[in-house]
């Protein structure tokens, strides 16, 4: 195991390097006398840094990955995804459908997927909220207002 040794001498007193948390090792750090050196957990070795550490994992072998399993296992996942996905699409397309029976027609600077469409409608709402707001407010001080009587 190699070692990186970083001097560290103040007159004559050994300052602990670790202890400081400058050694910049990145797992463990070991203080010597004057000094300190970088080690690895185990599974780990010594970056040619001295002071990383990698994994002693051994490479894949080319194709590994290929062998999720038996093809028929595979085709039947991806069967069961692509199911999925179509229920799901379909339950967006219900979600989806109130909104385009309130706006039938879409304004020509609002996009055909229904992502712009459902954040046109969302727009409008917050529109439509933020006016119905401002007449309750106004109703609010037309109830205050002297003049009511008058008329």
């Amino acid at each position: 195991m190699h070692h990186d040794l970083c001097s560290s001498w103040a007159e004559d007193t050994d300052v602990d390097e670790c202890a400081a948390q400058s050694h910049g090792c990145s797992q463990l750090c070991l203080n010597t006398a004057g000094s300190f050196r970088c080690a690895c957990r185990d599974g780990f070795s010594l970056a040619a840094d001295h002071k990383s550490c990698q994994p002693l994992v051994p490479a894949p072998e080319p194709g590994a990955f290929s062998q999720a399993g038996p093809p028929s296992e595979v085709k039947e996942e991806v069967k069961d995804l692509r199911s999925r996905v179509e229920a799901l699409e379909q339950k967006l397309q219900l979600v989806l459908a109130p909104f385009h029976n309130l706006m039938p027609s879409v304004p020509e600077d609002v996009g055909a997927d229904p992502i712009s469409r459902l954040s046109h409608s969302l727009q409008q709402l917050d529109r439509i909220e933020s006016l119905s707001e401002q007449i309750s407010f106004l109703e609010e001080r037309l109830e205050t207002c002297s003049c009511k009587n008058e008329l």
